[in-house]
């Protein structure tokens, strides 16, 4: 509500609370006379359904119109009814602002300043009780967004990303969070300068004026509507915009990168700024955000997009300068000489590619979003050496980031401060990171081709089975690539998907981020906040999703004793081969070697793991299959040896190193790979289009996941009477089932346990 109409609608309003009474309700700050007393949040006994966090204080009823039907306007209609069930609201920050008369300002700061209490209040517990949060995510659930848009609803344990401004979050978001007792992570681009940091430009550029927004009317002034609409105004008057404008990213005609929203009505706002991570001004322009999250008492942070701009968009006067002194610093002669160039003392990379009349729309085709589909970018004079520069220089971006936000947090007292950070399917070009983050984001896409959905949804388990090698926990979101596609799905079908996906997540020892209205968020087609409210009305959605989070909620205990992997077969992953690989020759091949042998495992209904060296020499594994691998260190060898001293059989699929070949035992194809693993491990048999993950507690009882994939346009197919194989589990007595459609655990018949349907995810519980 930060826009004109937004405080018309709180002024309005704020109208109806002083016709109807002076007391507001117990979510807005209380005026003299109406007391506050300190309670405690109710929580909800109901796992599986939507409730807001309560508000602890009393609330007067004659705040609000004997029925909230009588406000014509949506948003204040929708605060009436949360008021009227006792749940809290949270004010914007000029939402006091708004209002007209003195009382009801009063009326909204106190009730603010309680919320921003309660948090601070929280917190301290909330982190003493729950001191490794971040290295547990399974245990958690995880929203993305905007904690005013009600996504508290799912009762999430933790919130994480959303767009926040420069200092702190919005200024009371952290607290409010903490309200709830919810951990918050607070984020920012590694390179962009998003909508909230403009919004913030702009009410320091206000400030600056000397201007005072006392209300609606003052946000008609020339001046104020000047600042709040010219961009190019705000870029030039502002003192911030100022300090960073030289750290603005370029495309090859030395244009700034901006991106715009036009909606159907016409109007149009800038959503962001593509800014250069390399250079010191944006740099320390995100030094100092990440250290106020720190002062703001953040939980953590999170840094978004940490591969680094694509070399399209990297054509910045800074860039050009610092490219040439590389390359005068790198033994490059040959490839100099060839592409022409004698003198680096005036040499230009932008210039000298204009110069043989390449084109912004070639860059954005060869070496843009599309980057690494093909290989027609290395025609390119240099590409390839340009390209080396930049991850060089985005990894030691990250590493200073990184290293002095975390100095700074432990000076401040602050040991707990998480830092993370998210890369797109846990991309190669994000492995340099692991030592720097505490744990890992990433983004799943589920859906990628529009013309054919259902033949390419992607099971979440094949990626969240990469974090297990990179010894560090990993969360992560679905994402739908092309938003009609999921849209356009029968709505059961598309809750389903959604629910599959979070419990797929959850067993594969991750977590999954629900992405607020993610598959048809009306903001995409409105900047109108009166319309996309009312759009966002509609709770199907999260009531949907909140049964994959209730499911795993109640089973919380199940999620966290049961651990240990009962896989036999474990394919290597060398994160340090990794970033060899992409750092030397910008190429991938082991993590999709790595992903190519998994899909095999997976589709054949193998049970497996993805390991590192030190967990291959383990001995929990009868079959270690190597990918595509160039170098092996001696160490990494002597894990290897104690992997096949501990009686592990040695697969290799595709080229290894010399030194490795006299540990493999057999050299197979990626054919017959699967078959030759079934002659070596017992494995669970399930029905056609179904997989399972197995862990084992302590005591030795099993805990199996199971996930249905047989489904067409018109939804899922129930796989029926599914026979449980005893012999398997070794002489089990009693199995339990559950699933998300009956929640409830039941025993199966012991002596012939079959699950007689089974829609799209169930558990099977099976005790000595």
């Amino acid at each position: 509500m930060s826009n004109k109409r937004g405080l018309i609608i709180i002024s309005i309003l704020v109208l109806s609370l002083f016709i109807y009474g002076c007391c507001p309700p117990a979510m807005f700050p209380q005026p003299p006379g109406c007391g506050v007393e300190d309670q405690k949040i109710v929580e909800n006994k109901d796992l599986f359904s939507l409730n807001q966090p309560i508000y602890p204080e009393s609330r007067s009823d004659f705040v609000f119109p004997p029925s909230c039907d009588m406000i014509p306007d949506k948003i204040a209609q929708s605060i009436c009814q949360d008021y009227k069930k006792g749940a809290m609201i949270f004010w914007k920050e000029e939402a006091c602002i708004a209002l007209p008369f003195k009382s009801g300002q009063e009326v909204c700061e106190k009730e603010r300043e309680v919320l921003k209490k309660m948090g601070d209040k929280n917190i301290p517990k909330l982190r003493k009780n729950n001191l490794l949060w971040w290295k547990t995510p399974y245990l958690n659930t995880y929203v993305y967004g905007d904690i005013r848009l009600r996504t508290e609803e799912l009762q999430p344990t933790v919130s994480v990303w959303g767009q926040g401004d420069y200092q702190g979050w919005r200024g009371d978001e952290i607290q409010f969070t903490h309200a709830t007792n919810t951990f918050k992570i607070v984020d920012h681009s590694f390179g962009v300068l998003r909508e909230t940091d403009l919004n913030y430009m702009k009410h320091e550029l206000i400030a600056e004026k000397g201007i005072v927004i006392k209300s609606p009317q003052d946000l008609e002034l020339p001046e104020v509507k000047k600042i709040n609409n010219d961009f190019e105004y705000l870029k030039q008057e502002s003192k911030i915009y100022q300090a960073l404008k030289d750290a603005e990213a370029k495309d090859i005609d030395g244009n700034s990168i901006i991106s715009s929203k036009t909606f159907p009505n016409g109007k149009t706002i800038v959503a962001g700024v593509d800014m250069n991570p390399i250079n010191p001004l944006f740099r320390k322009f995100l030094i100092d955000y990440f250290k106020n999250q720190v002062d703001a008492n953040a939980d953590g942070i999170m840094i978004d997009d940490i591969s680094g701009s694509t070399p399209n968009k990297a054509f910045d006067d800074y860039n050009m300068k610092l490219f040439s002194v590389w390359l005068a610093k790198n033994d490059n002669q040959k490839t100099l000489a060839d592409a022409g160039v004698s003198d680096l003392s005036s040499f230009d990379y932008r210039l000298y590619l204009k110069s043989k009349e390449y084109t912004a729309a070639q860059m954005e085709d060869l070496v843009g979003k599309k980057i690494g589909a093909t290989d027609r970018w290395k025609s390119i004079p240099l590409m390839f050496l340009f390209r080396k520069f930049l991850i060089e220089n985005y990894q030691a971006a990250f590493m200073d980031i990184t290293t002095q936000v975390k100095t700074y947090a432990k000076e401040k007292g602050r040991a707990d401060f998480v830092i993370t950070s998210n890369a797109a399917q846990l991309t190669p070009a994000s492995a340099f990171a692991m030592p720097y983050v505490d744990f890992f984001s990433f983004e799943h896409v589920s859906f990628k081709d529009e013309n054919n959905p259902l033949a390419t949804y992607t099971p979440i388990i094949l990626i969240t089975k990469l974090a297990n090698a990179k010894e560090i926990p990993v969360t992560n979101q679905i994402v739908v690539t092309e938003w009609p596609i999921f849209t356009s799905l029968k709505e059961d079908f598309r809750y389903d998907l959604l629910r599959l996906g979070i419990m797929e997540s959850y067993a594969a020892k991750s977590a999954q981020h629900y992405v607020r209205y993610s598959a048809n968020d009306p903001r995409r087609e409105s900047g109108d906040m009166q319309t996309v409210y009312s759009a966002m009305e509609n709770r199907k959605d999260l009531q949907e999703v909140q049964k994959a989070y209730g499911f795993a909620k109640k089973y919380r205990d199940y999620l966290k004793d049961y651990t240990i992997s009962n896989a036999k077969v474990a394919i290597v992953l060398d994160n340090n081969e990794i970033q060899r690989e992409w750092k030397n020759y910008l190429t991938a091949n082991h993590q999709y070697s790595v992903e190519d042998i998994g899909k095999i495992m997976f589709n054949s209904g193998i049970e497996y793991d993805i390991i590192n060296w030190k967990q291959a020499a383990t001995g929990n594994y009868k079959v270690i299959i190597l990918p595509l691998l160039d170098e092996v260190s001696a160490e990494d060898l002597n894990l290897l040896k104690q992997a096949k001293q501990k009686g592990a059989d040695i697969i290799s699929t595709q080229t290894i190193p010399l030194n490795v070949n006299g540990l493999v035992d057999q050299q197979t194809t990626t054919l017959e790979l699967s078959e030759l693993v079934k002659t070596k491990v017992l494995n669970l048999i399930l029905p056609a289009k179904m997989n399972k993950v197995i862990y084992k507690n302590d005591k030795g009882e099993y805990l199996v996941h199971l996930f249905n994939y047989d489904f067409n346009a018109n939804g899922f197919n129930s796989q029926k009477n599914i026979g449980i194989d005893k012999t398997f589990f070794h002489g089990a007595t009693k199995f339990y089932f559950a699933s998300l459609e009956k929640p409830e655990l039941i025993e199966l018949d012991s002596n012939n346990p079959v699950i007689s349907e089974l829609k799209t995810y169930g558990m099977v519980v099976v005790k000595k």
